[in-house]
């Protein structure tokens, strides 16, 4: 019997040993996790930090797949967790391109695609001032001014297609921050939503988030009624009398000039004018130090096969005394739209129609309001 129990004793170190051996293998098994703050960037060149977290003390390398060098990881390796750069140099091309990040640790690896857009140069879009800055979603364009936390412009096009009201309005708003702009340059930061008991947004004090390109405007499908929601399209409007009334009243009259028998395409350019020179209503310091723009304004191309027409709308940031577009004291030529704000509208104009180089002067200078009825 002693040498049976003798023998049981020896038979459970050795089990034990096999199975606390096993255990320590598991955990020699390097674990890995990496994140990427953005994974779509503007096409100017930026930096940001990819997060990488493992159990390991083995040496990892970093690795990037792409068409070119314009994506680079620094350092290239290293020890242990570690922040590291992601460089992206300036999408001269103007074409949407896409990288694949893969951090490899012995057998581990995980991989994470980076895709940087193209500049947008659709006949909506103005003269860029910053690349830097100039993002293209996926149904609409703007550019952004990070000392200002506000958009100077929003651009977009109506046709059959985006005429189209397949889906509502969500309620309550599902406002998120704009995922190509880190989110210290907007106006909720430093809100953050992920956090536990983080409730919606937070609004401006004072005045609606109105929204640059509406609710309204896309419609078609789910996807593109949450990009109107991006912290990037909204703006400090006043509300009543303004951004619920009047301001409401021309983005339902831009949608129904959209869907008139006479126009195939609508291109939009709509902001709060925010250009040095432009006078303003200060800042909200609560918020981020969002500037109020005092004035807001809406350029418009019509068209319909080679006929082209433009109008501009400019309105103060204000309770004004009609709740609806009446008249066309708003109104004016593109091309004095263009004086006030400092932005050259639609430059791509110019080459719209193959042999007519005029077309940008003739559209911008002139104002049929019979083409535009109210």
């Amino acid at each position: 019997m002693l040498k049976i129990r003798q023998h049981s004793i020896i038979a459970f170190i050795f089990c034990t040993m096999i199975v606390s051996s096993c255990k320590e293998r598991e955990n020699d098994v390097a674990t890995l996790n990496i994140a990427l703050g953005q994974t779509t960037v503007s096409a100017g060149a930026s930096r940001q930090t990819m997060t990488i977290e493992t159990n390991s003390k083995q040496t990892w390398t970093a690795t990037v797949e792409s068409n070119g060098s314009w994506c680079v990881v620094t350092p290239s390796s290293g020890t242990g967790s570690a922040f590291v750069s992601v460089n992206v140099a300036e999408n001269t091309p103007d074409i949407t391109r896409t990288a694949t990040i893969t951090i490899t640790i012995d057998k581990t690896s995980q991989s994470v695609n980076l895709t940087q857009r193209g500049v947008p140069n659709g006949i909506e879009i103005p003269e860029i001032k910053n690349r830097r800055w100039c993002i293209q979603h996926q149904y609409y364009a703007l550019e952004f001014d990070t000392a200002q936390r506000h958009s100077i412009w929003v651009a977009y096009v109506f046709n059959n297609h985006y005429n189209l009201n397949n889906v509502t309005r969500p309620n309550p708003d599902p406002w998120i921050y704009d995922p190509q702009i880190p989110r210290e340059f907007q106006w909720a930061y430093p809100h953050n939503p992920d956090a536990p008991g983080a409730g919606n947004f937070p609004t401006l004090p004072g005045y609606d988030r109105g929204h640059l390109i509406a609710s309204a405007d896309r419609l078609f499908n789910s996807a593109a009624n949450l990009e109107t929601f991006h912290i990037s399209n909204a703006s400090p409007q006043v509300g009543r009398y303004f951004n619920q009334h009047i301001w409401e009243s021309l983005e339902s009259l831009v949608r129904r000039w959209a869907r008139a028998s006479d126009c195939d395409t609508l291109y939009v350019v709509t902001g709060g004018a925010i250009n040095p020179g432009v006078e303003t209503l200060g800042r909200i310091g609560s918020r981020n130090n969002v500037t109020i723009p005092k004035y807001y304004y809406k350029a418009l191309v019509k068209r319909k096969g080679n006929d082209f027409t433009g109008i501009a709308w400019w309105f103060e940031n204000k309770q004004h005394s009609s709740t609806t577009v009446t008249n066309y004291s708003y109104a004016m030529t593109i091309r004095e739209l263009e004086q006030k704000t400092g932005i050259n509208f639609f430059p791509n104009l110019k080459y719209a129609l193959p042999g007519n180089p005029n077309l940008e002067e003739d559209v911008e200078t002139t104002m049929n309001t019979a083409r535009w009825p109210l």
